[in-house]
């Protein structure tokens, strides 16, 4: 009824106004009726007054559409800012001047800088000095129709002072004869991604550092091995005869111990600068740590060292060798021991398992004077040592075993508090009856 409710009521007030004026004519008047002429009229001025009446509810309709879709534009509009003022990434748009005609919310969050101040203001002096020049050749190369789009990365000024590393993407927008009209694209931050790039660079620069200091000082190491090792084995030699004829002099067991401590560098000198091929089997890591603890424990008894061990109802199998896994928990308890060796107070040392899904965590813990960062830092270096009479050797040799082993260590120290040492191994998957 809407489409004609315009025709219906002209139709109407038009049949009651005939009707008062026939009434007026042919009644008040006196008029005699000629009822062909009357309806015939009447029939005509309906139609037309319907024709026109029609153009008023067509009217009607389209202004209805009309506002429906300016209902629908605002929703939309509405729904299409809230989504971009939701972004994290800054949506913008210039004209053909360089100077910003739209902005999201972002912009705000990322710079600090209200959006409304900053439409109309010029793109370019948000950008460092540094930069400015570069990204502006690039952008008066693109603004001859050289290229559609492009991605760079630069600095953007920040309201409270500084500059925050971005990565933009850039749209050139042009007019159907060609010519430049301006710029739509994202500025996204990308701060935490070029301080992880730093951060990585520095990290990879000081292990090649390190490996190349590592790889001298195992060339090093095994030169002063094999070239010190022959004439040490004379030495040994003649001064062993010297002993059986003048087995009354004092010194020759102080003599014979510093040249067995001497033949310990250099086997570890050895370890270090040449890989052994070592036989690798399955281990099961409970058992052997049980060992490890009853070899450790009489050493713990006669420096007064309480030993604590945990390790799980969980048995757990990693494919290793053995008596290196041995090597390496045996030297790292021996630290931790002679780490506690100068403490008055009581002194815990505390060798646990945890069993993960992909890997087996070994930990040992002390109570004793603890690392300081710096030295932290330098374990495993050859050479350096906190022990006063240390080599610096020792923990090398265990870290390239654990290496060997596809595990790490990791170590976490606080000063006067203690020091533990994580070796995370690869866990073999194996079933529980091929165990028993």
């Amino acid at each position: 009824m809407k489409r004609f409710k315009g025709r219906i009521i002209s139709v109407v007030t038009f049949l009651i106004a005939i009707l008062l004026w026939d009434y007026w004519l042919y009644s008040v008047n006196g008029i005699k009726i000629n009822w062909l002429m009357d309806i015939f009229f009447t029939i005509s001025v309906m139609v037309i007054v319907w024709w026109y009446s029609s153009y008023y509810d067509r009217s009607v309709i389209l202004l209805s559409k009309l506002k429906d879709s300016e209902e629908k534009y605002r929703k939309l509009s509405e729904n299409y800012n809230s989504v971009i003022n939701s972004l994290n990434e800054v949506v913008f748009q210039t004209g053909i001047d360089g100077s910003w005609i739209w902005l999201n919310q972002a912009w705000g969050e990322l710079t600090g800088y209200d959006v409304q101040e900053s439409i109309g203001t010029y793109s370019l002096s948000y950008i460092h000095p540094d930069d400015r020049l570069n990204l502006h050749k690039e952008l008066s190369r693109f603004q001859d129709g050289a290229g559609n789009s492009n991605v760079f990365e630069f600095r953007v000024q920040k309201k409270g002072g500084g500059f925050v590393w971005c990565e933009v993407f850039i749209k050139y927008e042009y007019s159907s004869k060609g010519s430049f009209e301006g710029m739509t694209g994202t500025i996204k931050d990308k701060t935490f991604r070029k301080q992880s790039e730093e951060r990585l660079l520095k990290t990879n620069e000081a292990l090649a550092v390190k490996s190349e200091k590592l790889a001298s000082a195992a060339q090093l190491a095994a030169g002063i091995a094999h070239e010190v090792r022959n004439p040490l084995t004379s030495v040994k030699g003649f001064l062993q005869l010297l002993e059986k004829k003048e087995s009354t002099m004092p010194y020759f067991e102080i003599i014979f111990s510093e040249i067995s401590r001497i033949e310990l560098v250099l086997s570890e000198l050895l370890t270090l600068a040449k890989p052994h091929s070592t036989l690798f089997t399955n281990v099961e890591m409970k058992g052997l740590l049980k060992q490890v603890s009853t070899l450790i424990e009489s050493n713990a008894l006669l420096n007064d060292v309480t030993l604590q061990t945990s390790f799980g109802d969980e048995e757990a199998v990693v494919f290793a060798n053995p008596n290196q896994m041995k090597q390496v928990c045996i030297n790292l308890m021996k630290n931790a021991i002679e780490a506690m060796s100068h403490m008055e107070q009581s002194k815990y040392l505390h060798l646990s398992m945890d069993v993960q899904e992909m890997f087996i965590s070994v930990r040992i813990t002390d109570n004793g004077a603890g690392i300081s960062k710096e030295d932290i830092d330098r374990l495993g270096e050859p050479f350096f040592t906190t022990k006063e009479s240390g080599t610096g050797l020792g923990l090398s040799v265990c870290l390239k075993i654990i290496e060997q082993h596809g595990g790490e260590l990791l170590i976490e120290s606080e000063e006067g508090r203690g020091s533990t040492f994580e070796m995370k191994l690869p866990r073999l998957m194996i079933d529980q009856h091929i165990l028993e």
